[in-house]
């Protein structure tokens, strides 16, 4: 039997024990993998030469070996990967098979949240009947051109629910392209407060996800997500939620934001959560830390809010959801951004378009016109595309952050999440490996 010379482990993978197992993550190719070490120690042996001989090489051994290449775990020794990396971000950043799109139905909002990152926005504007119908020609002509066989949608605000009949429309002119052969992703972005039993039974056939904000116990996330005349939301959102399981289970993901003065009312709220058995119900519940807004990042010049103490409650509220049986979402994984997409933007509701909704309602990149047409009238939308991060050839956790957020930087060349980010890079990934494959681990 011939000894699988020639091959490597990847430059990407993260290696994380978990209660005697190893987890493996490809950031490249996001593919996790839980091994015995015994296993990965006799691969590690065979991979460096260790093992001179083909003594207890055996064919279940060869076969792990190619499972791992399949996965790209395990590589050809020659492949430079930093070039493999370029090569395989840009043919994501270039293709047109995939369409993703931020549409803001209004950037009013029947809330009052303390911390809330958009305030660019001075008027209250809506999505009308007629732009989206210019929009949805817009999306058509783009698929008809491009071949685009994928769609992936954001319904965002503001509270997109206060423009709910122009928002159920697009679901059903969305999921309408089905029988062309196109398949979509929809997101509804929404604070929960406006989705009754009615609108959740009218939206679950043509939606994919509902995202929700819960930021802790009521007396916390009522200071932090009150009604605009101070009126608490936590529990008309929390009877919403228990009221439409049966129509958005599996459908939902749980979100809190989280700093110092909510953390451990965030930890209750899961054991709330957890007594109404919610953690079986919801597809994954995910926390992150409150960041700037967008004057904020504007006047700093970057976004100074995030620091390595928020990561690290944002890191024990993880745990602690793990620990109640809530699956955690990968959110150490970034997916690349809208904003480095040649087939991707944010859409407001006039009509204007953005590289990234970060950027909403401030100088837009552009504009869809009266015909349909993408108009681009700011150099920035071309730049953010063809941008190559100076750090992707070196950095081993570039293809998780692609050089980190193109808005949070503000006017910084980078904005690098290494120093409060990958410190907790292992345990982000043991607490998502532990909640979505406990038999694996045990």
């Amino acid at each position: 039997m011939v000894m699988p010379h020639g091959k490597k482990w990847s430059k990407y993978n993260y290696n994380v024990e978990v209660d005697g197992k190893l987890v493996i993550f490809n950031g490249l190719y996001r593919h996790l993998l839980v091994i015995d070490k015994k296993t990965f120690k006799e691969i590690d042996n065979i991979l460096t030469n260790t093992l001179t001989n083909n003594k207890g090489f055996d064919d279940k051994l060869r076969e792990k070996i190619e499972y791992l290449t399949r996965l790209n775990i395990i590589i050809d020794d020659y492949i430079d990967e930093a070039l493999m990396a370029k090569f395989l971000i840009n043919r994501w950043k270039y293709t047109t098979g995939v369409f993703s799109l931020f549409i803001s139905y209004t950037s009013a909002c029947n809330l009052s949240c303390r911390y809330c990152y958009q305030d660019n926005s001075k008027n209250s504007s809506y999505l009308s009947e007629k732009k989206w119908n210019i929009l949805y020609d817009f999306i058509e002509s783009k698929i008809s051109r491009d071949d685009t066989k994928s769609l992936s949608i954001a319904l965002f605000g503001g509270e997109p629910l206060l423009n709910y009949k122009v928002l159920l429309k697009s679901v059903k002119d969305i999921k309408s392209l089905e029988h062309i052969g196109v398949s979509s992703d929809i997101t509804l972005i929404t604070n929960g407060t406006l989705l009754n039993k009615n609108i959740a039974e009218e939206l679950f056939p043509y939606m994919d996800a509902f995202q929700i904000t819960i930021d802790g116990t009521k007396e916390s996330h009522d200071r932090l997500r009150p009604y605009k005349n101070g009126f608490g939301t936590y529990d008309v959102i929390l009877s919403n939620l228990i009221e439409n399981l049966e129509e958005l289970e599996n459908k939902v993901q749980i979100r809190s934001n989280i700093d110092e003065s909510n953390y451990q009312d965030v930890i209750k709220l899961l054991d709330e959560l957890s007594s109404l058995g919610l953690q079986d119900r919801i597809r994954s519940y995910d926390a992150v830390a409150i960041y700037a807004s967008q004057k904020m990042v504007k006047s700093k010049g970057f976004e100074h809010l995030i620091t390595p103490n928020k990561v690290k409650l944002v890191i024990e509220v993880l745990k602690y959801a793990t620990k109640k049986g809530f699956k955690i979402s990968k959110g150490f994984v970034n997916a690349l951004c809208i904003g480095s997409l040649m087939n991707g933007f944010a859409v407001d509701e006039n009509l204007n378009i953005y590289k990234c909704p970060g950027f909403y309602y401030d100088i837009p990149d552009g504009y869809i016109d009266h015909n349909g047409k993408l108009i681009i009238t700011n150099n920035r939308f071309y730049k953010f595309v063809l941008e190559e991060s100076a750090c992707f050839g070196t950095c081993e956790f570039a293809p998780i952050c692609y050089g980190g957020c193109k808005w949070m930087r503000g006017s910084k060349k980078i904005h690098c999440p290494k120093p409060v980010f990958i410190p907790y890079l292992s345990e982000l990934i043991k607490y998502y490996a532990i909640s979505n494959y406990p038999e694996e681990i045990r």
